[in-house]
């Protein structure tokens, strides 16, 4: 059992990792800016569970689920929620940290 989950954990961890340092290179972000990057950040907010698999996203687009999702984010972590995906947000999300979702029930969704 444990070999088979193995590779699934090792790829999320680099899938993770890829994500972290696109994050790192983005520009402030704000509602409606678009940037293949932004991909990236919908990925890490839907690995810690910000985003739900069933949630309607613009790939590449910074869209109102997206900004609500940082919005979930930036509560959750102690960064004022403005939506904004700015300089303290991002390096928040590069923090080293467990692979563990941060929302289960607790994240207003």
């Amino acid at each position: 059992m444990a070999s088979t989950s193995l590779p699934n954990r090792q790829r999320a961890l680099s899938n993770c990792y890829e994500d972290r340092q696109k994050i790192v290179a983005l520009p402030d972000l704000r509602p409606g800016d678009v940037n293949e990057a932004v991909a990236h950040v919908q990925n890490h907010l839907r690995h810690y569970g910000y985003l739900r698999e069933n949630d309607t996203i613009t790939q590449n687009v910074y869209d109102p689920v997206t900004c609500e999702a940082v919005m979930r984010y930036q509560r959750n972590t102690g960064n004022t929620a403005t939506g904004v995906l700015d300089e303290q947000t991002k390096r928040t999300m590069m923090a080293s940290r467990c692979n563990l979702p941060d929302c289960m029930r607790t994240c207003g969704h």
